[in-house]
């Protein structure tokens, strides 16, 4: 048995080492290699019988021929894959003091790069990360991509304003408030306002409020399944249902960035300024049902439309108006099974 370069040889009939690399052959080995390790034996005068153990050992080592060992490929912690809420990705590299690099745009890191030991994953995205040492050349580029659905809220939704507030309503145009138990829109404008909330994954449900129009000649009412809104008169996906001061009527409109008047029914005695209103909306597929109530009649205004071939079947709910100001109350909505 013989030692050559901190290897121990103690295979018969294999040949020794050179600066710790197995005769014939060029380059190094990593950091760290000392005696008492199994050689790789004589790359050249030995063939076939050491082969597999050569191989083994030097790719367990990190040899290569010619040049520097390389760096660990970067590893991902939890891995990649499809989860139902945020995660906290820790990244490594078994190579000792490595600096990771790492991005979350898909693209291919480089040293100029952030310095990455963890990543927090909230929507779906590609990690790429790459790992670099001293003595170590750059390693492989790793990627893990991770797919985030979050659960919609429950579709069940109340909101009375009772505390003066109207936590997770999003405006777009209007001039909004709470007051007492009132949703207030004071701006009597055409702007298309309009406040959302909800979820765009909310499908078949009832949306109930009350609603009274305060000033102006125009209209309010109620959104359903609404999508990509925006500020602007009609500039969403979805549905508008609501009373019209203007021509005392209850009606339905598809707004898909334009208007398409759906279908309207005229209210007993018209529809009076400060005065309260009871409005439903029922979306199920591609039929909706609304109707009208003045607070103290006990007439119900209603009919049933079917939007046939319907794109719009999931959406947020909201409150506006046009060309009216207008206060909101016990904004509800319920799943239909």
């Amino acid at each position: 048995m013989s030692s050559n370069g901190g290897c121990t040889d103690s295979a018969a009939g294999v040949g020794g080492l050179s600066n710790g690399l197995p005769n014939g052959s060029t380059g190094s080995m990593p950091p760290g290699t000392g005696s008492g390790m199994a050689c790789p034996g004589q790359w050249t005068n030995n063939p076939g019988r050491y082969t597999a153990v050569r191989v083994a050992l030097a790719t367990d080592l990190g040899w290569v021929p010619g040049g520097t060992p390389q760096a660990a490929t970067p590893t991902f912690n939890p891995a990649g894959g499809t989860y139902t809420s945020a995660q906290s990705v820790t990244i490594s590299s078994a190579t000792s003091g490595a600096t990771i690099y790492c991005t979350t745009d898909g693209t291919t890191p480089t040293t100029s790069s952030p310095v990455c030991t963890s990543v927090t994953v909230s929507t779906s995205e590609t990690i790429k990360a790459i790992a670099t040492a001293s003595g170590y050349t750059q390693s492989a580029v790793g990627s893990a991509t991770y797919t985030i659905n979050t659960p919609p809220p429950p579709l069940s939704f109340y909101d009375a304003f009772a505390i003066g507030l109207a936590a997770g309503w999003t405006t777009y145009n209007g001039i909004w408030s709470v007051s007492g138990d009132t949703y207030v829109n004071s701006a009597a404008d055409t702007g298309g306002d309009k406040s959302m909330t909800g979820s765009t994954a909310w499908g078949d449900y009832t949306i109930q409020a009350n609603v009274e129009i305060t000033s102006g000649s125009g209209n309010a009412g109620l959104m359903l399944r609404a999508t990509k809104p925006a500020a602007g008169t009609t500039s969403m996906d979805g549905y508008n249902v609501g009373i019209d001061t203007g021509n005392g009527e209850l009606f339905l409109g598809r707004e898909s960035y334009n208007w398409t008047s759906l279908q309207s029914v005229a209210m007993p005695g018209g529809v009076l300024p400060n005065t309260w209103y009871h409005l439903t909306a029922q979306a199920v597929g591609c039929t909706l049902t609304v109707s009208a109530q003045q607070s103290g009649s006990t007439v119900v205004t209603s009919f049933t439309y079917t939007d046939s071939g319907c794109t719009y079947t999931t959406g947020e709910i909201g409150v506006t108006s046009y060309n009216a100001a207008a206060v909101w109350r016990n904004v509800s909505v319920t799943p239909l099974q």
